[in-house]
């Protein structure tokens, strides 16, 4: 965007310098606030590109997830339902901006649970 023929938009997102970069989640904007450089910038998207939570099948798959995260202080976050639903688009939204915080997000879609399913 470009600020200066764009007042209103640079008001409403609160653009103060370039390049400012957003992260938009179902219309809630993410702020970029590392370094204004290409490398870090790179980074940040492309971590973006990737999912910002898994689906587990079951309960040993949180046992190895804890693993992978490295920290006994990790907390995790779990739900259930249809993938269009109102609570499901809630949940990708926090996940997004827990993003890289010992924050393990699942989710486990409606009517497809096992004998050790979340």
């Amino acid at each position: 965007v470009d600020g200066d023929p764009e007042a209103q938009l640079k008001r409403v997102y609160n653009i103060g310098g370039y390049p400012t970069l957003k992260w938009f989640v179902q219309g809630t904007p993410i702020d970029y606030e590392g370094p204004r450089e290409q490398a870090a910038l790179a980074k940040w998207i492309e971590e973006r590109l990737t999912p910002s939570f898994v689906e587990l099948e079951s309960t040993l798959d949180v046992a190895t997830a804890l693993e992978l995260g490295g920290s006994d202080r990790a907390r995790i976050f779990a739900g259930e339902g249809a993938t269009g639903s109102a609570r499901f688009r809630a949940f990708v939204a926090a996940s997004e901006r827990l993003r890289g915080r010992t924050v393990i997000f699942t989710w486990s879609p409606a009517g497809e649970h096992g004998e050790e399913s979340l």
